[in-house]
């Protein structure tokens, strides 16, 4: 599972169809917070082919794309963690309308 779009790099370029891939989540609620939150982070390839080298592969460098936090409902929510990362991302810029699920 992951998301194919065009991705915006330091400098001002783009980087076209890039394989855009949640690579971690995690639920969690500190002392001093009201509810839950969810933090999502985001590794960007060049392309499946570049993801699927493993440890070799060469991750692209995007802050615009690299790390979300959502508000999370863990009654309410109760679903595979890493799906509902790619359903919240798919929500909010520089996401909303801009991906391909691949």
């Amino acid at each position: 599972m992951a998301l194919q779009m065009n991705v915006n790099l330091p400098g001002g370029d783009i980087a076209s169809n890039c394989y855009v891939r949640v690579d971690n989540v995690r639920a969690f609620k500190k002392d001093s917070m009201s509810g839950w939150k969810l933090m999502i982070d985001v590794y960007v390839y060049k392309d499946k082919t570049e993801r699927e080298k493993g440890s070799i592969a060469t991750m692209i460098s995007c802050p615009q794309v690299d790390r979300f936090k959502f508000d999370f409902d863990p009654s309410s929510e109760k679903t595979d963690l890493i799906e509902l990362a790619y359903e919240k991302l798919k929500t909010v810029d520089p996401f909303k309308g801009k991906t391909t699920d691949v």
